[in-house]
């Protein structure tokens, strides 16, 4: 049997696609997800035709930022001031080829979500906290090789259909529900498209890989809806020996302001731009596994009014062929 094949450069592409769907900017938040986030995958072959992938991410959202500055909780009068929220997701994936230059993936995210913020009634601070998990949207995608080969430049086109499967209403332990841009899911049907570049690992020892998508988003519940959104991704990896993997990504986010619908929720600190670093570490076990963990840290932060930001995202996971 061959050694295993790793391909992160899909992952790239199709990670960077699923987590594109995710991104939430809303309730104050500059991004409850880890946004424009390589991954870590393996190609499917004839002898291991679907991948299993867990993953893990947390992004804990504390540091106000006020346009491209810190800013302290309340710099800016709102209805209520947002002070934290902390985002865990677990995430099982399946991927698998439909025919050559053809994989699809499906995935689906427990999500674990802490929520505070400072609800301002009548001259009194009261303060309010949300605390759930439960199942997220479930996601499903295509990448489709258009030029090039396994053993050449390739470019390929990328979809990803993200279905309101997730639960949209939670509450806290007073039974006030939770902002509808917070829950697990947002009740939407949402699309993203792109074009993604890899370098040929045969032609060079330090291959480039890329990718551009857009992703618009649906009406949701009360009809919410997330802003569109612009995501680009460059990374460079390095072979380091038989069984290790380095790399460092760019990765830059533009998303609009959200649409309230008939919420009320206010939507001024929505939407923003953003780049990030991201250096990663990947290894493969044995034939049929590989691991990664990657952190991604923040270069520049533009965000609309006032919203919550992290100051380091991590995620890390494993891939194991059936």
């Amino acid at each position: 049997m061959n050694r295993l094949k790793w391909n992160s450069a899909w992952g790239v592409a199709l990670g960077f696609l699923l987590m594109a769907s995710q991104a939430w900017g809303s309730c104050g938040c500059g991004a409850c997800a880890l946004p424009n986030f390589p991954e870590t995958s393996m190609t499917p072959t004839a002898a291991m035709p679907v991948i299993l992938g867990v993953d893990y991410e947390e992004i804990n959202l504390n540091h106000p930022f006020l346009g491209t500055a810190g800013a302290s909780v309340g710099a800016v009068t709102l209805h209520h001031d947002e002070v934290q929220t902390l985002d865990k997701r677990l995430t099982i994936s399946l991927q698998g080829p439909v025919v050559s230059g053809v994989v699809w993936r499906v995935e689906l995210p427990w999500i674990d979500r802490y929520h505070r913020h400072i609800h301002h009634h009548q001259g009194t601070d009261l303060p309010e906290i949300w605390d759930f998990s439960a199942w997220g949207d479930l996601s499903v995608a295509a990448k489709v090789r258009v030029l090039g080969t396994e053993k050449t430049d390739q470019w390929s086109l990328c979809g990803t259909l993200k279905l309101p499967t997730g639960v949209t209403a939670v509450e806290n332990g007073d039974g006030d529900p939770a902002e509808t841009s917070i829950s697990p899911g947002s009740g939407s049907y949402d699309t993203t498209w792109g074009l993604y570049y890899q370098h040929s690992y045969v032609q060079t020892a330090v291959p480039i890989s890329g990718s551009i998508l857009y992703t618009a988003y649906g009406n949701g519940t009360e009809g919410w809806r997330f802003g569109n959104k612009w995501a680009a991704n460059l990374m460079v990896q390095t072979q380091v020996g038989d069984q290790w993997r380095i790399g460092l990504a760019l990765n830059g986010m533009i998303q609009l302001k959200s649409d309230p619908g008939s919420t009320g929720e206010p939507v001024d600190s929505t939407g923003g731009t953003y780049l990030y670093l991201t250096p990663e570490l990947q290894c493969s076990i044995g034939l049929r596994g590989a691991v990664y963990v990657l952190i991604q840290i923040p270069v520049y932060r533009n965000v609309n009014s006032i919203q919550l930001t992290s100051d380091l995202n991590a995620k890390m996971g494993v891939s194991w062929g059936l």
